[in-house]
């Protein structure tokens, strides 16, 4: 084998780089590759030397070699992060790009690179500190074309950078509204837009360019009531809520026509002095405003007064004092409003209520609180065909937003659809049945009453739409024994309920149950502080779900208080109801220790129970929470008020994987010590720590 003269790193002459790479044409010679004859010959021959015992020529060739590979690679990387952002793979031409600068601090060719991918991103300033970086590590001495293109390439980047366009004035509308509505993302009611201050030019486009909500709650009116009218001729919406004296400055401005794009006005919460004034400002924005939600003081102002003035209202949201005798001589025979809310004080009568539905029957979210004789159910079925929504008696403090229900297309389907009603006496339910019976038979999906404790009230025909149920109590109530017989005979009625909720119920006794178990679809069953939930019947109720085993619909049971009677073979039935997802139980007394230990090992076992809660059980034991440990389902559990667990049966919960949520509030002082808090924050559990004696827990 020939001998050739050691070659030292000062002998090297390295390969055009493409550091001085030129898009216009190709970047160097690549007929030396990665892996070619070339280099392989020279792998060899470097492998001859080193086992020949030429340790000093081996020494050489490798510096000679490493040279020859760095070069080859920065350039096969330098021309695959290019085009790689030339398809816009940015991400990854930077990965390259970033190899480079960390294989070869000293040489530019990666600075070069990275700085030419962000200017072509136009992110001028990342360029800004690539070709800095570079310039602090590269040696002008070293490699001169390469400095100055690191230099040049800064230059260039720091004149586009110092270039600014004032976007805002030369976008044409169509697109601004779309450039400006990200300017208030996230943007509180009062919080200062520096936009606005930006310039006069800015402020008007701006304003003229979005559909502008201003909102003002208590002290920000007197802070803002400058921005407030420069913005008046733009704002379409305006709301004042909570302020302590008269906004007498703002409706002077509606009086005066300042604000020409006023759609909807809220004035909620806030004294009026001046009933005048007011009258005059709604006069002025009448042909523009569609919405408004007056939550005045009594004697103010009546609902009567407002729809006189205001004849294009769409929603109206009246809560005040004046309805009584109001004059309706003004208001024009058809008015076009489609949601109404009325919140009065000394409640309203039927005599009122009629001249008032008799001009909107185009009518589709209607609330009316605090009527006071049956026959305004009667006026809201003859006048108002078209109602989707009604709020009977149930209305809190007045509407802030409506439902969006859409318009069942079935022909049959015509007809109320949601209905809230509360307090009504035993006339008032006679009138509900019959309007139930004959107008929404087809329609009624999801009805909300406080429940009647009086034997003859029942439902006879179907309801065929109704999915979801909700019953609290009236004020007219019977003893503890008298179960309502009302809600059971409209469960009977609706073969397709979801959803029942029952809240603070006197008795759930063996009808509801049975009516309850009929329902093959429901899937959620929830009791609210109940007073007393009949033992027999809700056995009955759960050997239904407990047959059908993986078939049975219910997913979601909660038994919120009332379990006092609840006895060792119910919660073994309940066992049995392998279909839970959810299950909540509180306030039981008969249950034993070492029933509730053998109805959680069945838990174990439940294959798709996420959420379990405890609370006021003394039969729940750190044993019981042992047999939680291996679910794997098991990620929500929350435990309160209960006596007999200590540190151990936590810990164990703890530990366990599977869990996402933890929380212990208000049980034996005992239960938890700090070192087991401590373990716990480690993990991503969370963990509330109300203790009190077990004394006070024990029920």
């Amino acid at each position: 084998m020939s001998k050739r003269k050691p070659t030292t790193t000062a002998d090297y002459v390295k390969p055009p780089l493409a550091s001085t790479f030129n898009p216009s044409r190709p970047p160097i010679n690549m007929t030396s590759t990665v892996g070619g004859p070339t280099t392989t010959s020279n792998i060899e021959q470097l492998c001859n030397v080193f086992y020949h015992g030429e340790y000093h020529r081996a020494i050489a060739l490798s510096n000679t070699l490493q040279h020859d590979l760095l070069y080859t690679l920065l350039t096969v990387l330098n021309v695959r992060a290019r085009s790689l952002a030339q398809c816009g793979l940015f991400e990854q031409a930077m990965e390259d790009a970033r190899f480079m600068m960390e294989q070869a601090p000293k040489l530019a060719v990666g600075y070069l690179c990275g700085g030419w991918i962000y200017a072509m991103q136009g992110r001028q300033r990342a360029a800004i500190e690539i070709y800095t970086l570079g310039l602090e590590h590269v040696q002008p001495d070293s490699d001169e074309e390469s400095y100055a293109q690191l230099q040049q390439g800064k230059a260039t980047a720091e004149i586009q950078q110092s270039k600014r366009i004032d976007f805002i004035s030369k976008l044409p509308f169509d697109i601004l509204p779309n450039v400006v509505s990200r300017f208030f993302y996230n943007h509180m009611p009062g919080e200062h837009v520096y936009y606005l201050d930006i310039s006069r030019t800015w402020r008007d486009r701006i304003y003229q360019c979005t559909k502008h909500s201003l909102r003002f709650i208590g002290y920000q009116l007197a802070d803002n009531y400058t921005r407030l009218v420069e913005a008046a001729p733009y704002v379409s919406e305006l709301a004042i809520s909570s302020v302590s004296h008269a906004p007498n400055d703002v409706l002077d401005q509606l009086r005066h026509g300042s604000f020409r794009s006023l759609r909807v006005l809220k004035l909620t919460y806030c004294p009026v002095d001046n009933p005048s004034l007011l009258l005059e400002a709604l006069t002025q924005v009448s042909d523009t405003l569609t919405s408004i939600n007056l939550k005045l003081k009594p004697d103010e102002i009546s609902a009567g007064t407002v729809l006189s003035v205001c004849h294009r209202l769409n929603s109206l949201v009246y809560s005040g004092g004046l309805i009584e005798d109001i004059d309706l001589r003004n208001v024009p025979e058809t008015l076009g409003l489609k949601r109404l809310s009325l919140h009065v004080e000394e409640g309203i009568r039927s005599s009122t209520l009629q001249p008032i539905l008799r001009r909107c029957p185009s009518l589709e979210l209607l609330e009316v609180d605090r009527c006071l004789d049956a026959n305004c159910l009667d006026l809201i079925r003859q006048y108002c065909p078209d109602l989707l929504y009604l709020n009977f008696n149930a209305v809190n403090g007045g509407r802030e937003t409506w439902p969006e229900l859409p318009r069942i297309e079935d022909e049959d389907g015509g007809g109320l659809q949601v209905l809230e009603i509360a307090r009504i006496d035993d006339a008032t339910t006679e009138h509900l049945i019959a309007y139930m019976e004959e107008n929404m038979s087809n329609s009624l999906q999801e009805l909300s009453l406080s429940s009647i404790a009086q034997r003859r009230h029942r439902l006879q025909k179907p309801l065929k739409r109704l999915h979801t149920l909700r019953c609290w109590p009236s004020e007219h109530v019977g003893t503890l024994d008298d179960e309502d017989p009302f809600p059971s005979s409209i469960i009977r009625q609706s073969r397709n309920l979801k959803s029942v909720i029952f809240e603070q119920a006197q008795l759930l006794g063996p009808e509801t149950f049975m009516a309850l178990a009929q329902l093959d679809e429901l899937t959620h069953l929830q009791c609210f502080d109940s007073l007393r939930i009949s033992d027999q019947g809700l056995r009955r109720f759960l050997e239904k779900h407990k047959t059908q085993g993986s078939r049975s619909a219910l997913q979601h049971l909660t038994l919120d208080h009332g379990l006092q009677a609840m006895s060792d073979d119910t919660l073994d039935v309940l066992g049995g109801v392998t279909s839970l997802t959810a299950l909540s139980m509180a306030d039981t007394q008969l249950i034993t220790k070492d029933a509730f230990e053998a109805f959680a090992h069945k838990l174990r076992y439940f294959p798709h129970l996420v959420t379990l809660g405890f609370s006021l059980m003394d039969c729940v034991t750190d044993v019981a929470l042992w047999h939680l440990y291996d679910s794997k389902s098991l990620k929500s559990i929350a435990l309160y008020d209960l006596a007999n667990i200590t540190n151990d049966g936590v810990a164990c919960l703890a530990d366990y994987d599977n869990l996402e949520y933890l929380e212990i509030d208000c049980c034996n002082e005992e239960a938890i010590e700090p070192s087991l808090v401590r373990l716990v924050r480690r993990m991503r559990y969370i963990i509330n720590k109300y203790t009190k004696s077990p004394s006070s827990s024990s029920k």
